[in-house]
């Protein structure tokens, strides 16, 4: 009866590990490889919508409105909308009205995008003594000699120079 309590503990414990609904860690290059589309936009507009019971998107989602400031990767241009959010364990927020950001995007089958890694594909942008920095969440791995300066965002670590990203895109492009 003790090794069966035993194990039965054992198996409860390493059963919960798997219950716990963390999102692993994303290299900032792997983002970029993965990324259909990485966009500098501001979102000018927030709908929430219910989505009828479907394995990946069941529940409230939330859609970003967005006009594109500036694209860095692939066809994305002028105004666009993406899923931002959607009801899930590890979903990081989507997107904020009126805010400037970096998105890493995917497209699906259908041509619709959605926001990378769970909502953390979004790097709100801020503006430091006239140079922009970037806000990635702590699940983001940037590589160790990229400089940083202590976060801008809540969500964040750390910030980096929106210059120091544009350079890991463009090779990122580059290696393809």
């Amino acid at each position: 009866m003790r090794t069966l309590t035993f194990f039965c503990c054992l198996g409860a414990l390493l059963l919960s590990g798997l219950a716990d609904g963390k999102l692993a860690s994303i290299g900032i290059d792997e983002l970029i490889a993965r990324s259909d589309a990485i966009v500098i936009a501001r979102i000018s507009r927030i709908t929430s919508a219910k989505v009828p019971a479907h394995p990946s998107r069941s529940g409230n989602v939330v859609y970003a409105d967005a006009i594109a400031q500036r694209t860095l990767k692939g066809s994305v241009s002028g105004k666009l909308r993406f899923l931002a959010e959607v009801d899930f364990i590890c979903e990081a927020t989507g997107a904020v009205k009126e805010e400037d950001a970096l998105f890493f995007l995917q497209r699906y089958d259908d041509g619709s995008l959605a926001i990378m890694a769970f909502g953390h594909g979004r790097m709100p942008l801020r503006n430091v003594d006239g140079k922009l920095y970037v806000s990635p969440t702590s699940l983001i791995i940037l590589p160790k000699d990229v400089p940083t300066i202590p976060a801008l965002d809540p969500s964040s670590k750390v910030s980096v120079e929106l210059a120091g990203i544009e350079k890991l895109i463009a090779a990122g492009r580059r290696t393809r």
